[in-house]
């Protein structure tokens, strides 16, 4: 009997660590990719990627413990095998994670429209194909949608997009317009 307790407690002790281990590298690397600007957020939905994140590590803990006795494996062999996975699952995510920054690097209206947080990420690309200085008002609407925010002050109006929006900060590509002409842009940020 107290053998069994012993070993049913080793067992506890290894999928719970396992999957503590795991859950927290999941939750470090939402942490360093800045879970309200990744992209994974935008493009996979905000509930997937959280459950992803809880549910994975769970799932690779038991996987872990099932091949452990499947195989019948010594406990060094199973933490080794653990960390094995554990590499792989790290190694996997940052990989979807910059094959989103990829996919998003290039504008597009489409991008620019459905990924609002990631418009960052567009900006190099958007200002290498197109010059706003000397265009109108319409134009601007007609590359970029309708602007986040407009005001006018006496003979000048300024127009802003926002591309990126922290916790308490806004970041924003403005543009400054007289006579209907766009004279100057410039990225605005707005820290409260």
């Amino acid at each position: 009997m107290k053998e069994k307790l012993l070993t049913f407690l080793k067992h506890f002790l290894y999928v719970s660590l396992t999957s503590a281990v795991l859950f927290f590298s999941a939750i470090y690397m939402i942490v360093i990719f800045e879970f309200r600007l990744s992209p994974l957020r935008d493009i996979f939905g905000e509930y997937v990627l959280i459950y992803s994140c809880i549910a994975v590590p769970i799932i690779i803990g038991i996987f872990s413990l099932l091949i452990k006795y499947y195989r019948k494996l010594s406990f060094k062999k199973s933490v080794l095998n653990t960390l094995i996975v554990f590499l792989a699952y790290i190694i996997i995510t940052i990989c979807v994670h910059f094959s989103c920054c990829l996919y998003l690097k290039s504008f597009t209206f489409e991008k620019w429209s459905e990924y609002p947080y990631q418009r960052h990420i567009m900006l190099e690309d958007l200002t290498s194909k197109h010059n706003f200085i000397g265009m109108s008002k319409e134009e601007i609407s007609d590359i970029l949608g309708e602007p986040s925010y407009s005001w006018q002050e006496g003979s000048k109006q300024r127009v802003g997009y926002v591309i990126q929006s922290l916790f308490l900060e806004s970041n924003y590509f403005e543009f400054t317009i007289e006579n209907d002409t766009v004279t100057k842009s410039r990225i605005y940020c707005d820290e409260f």
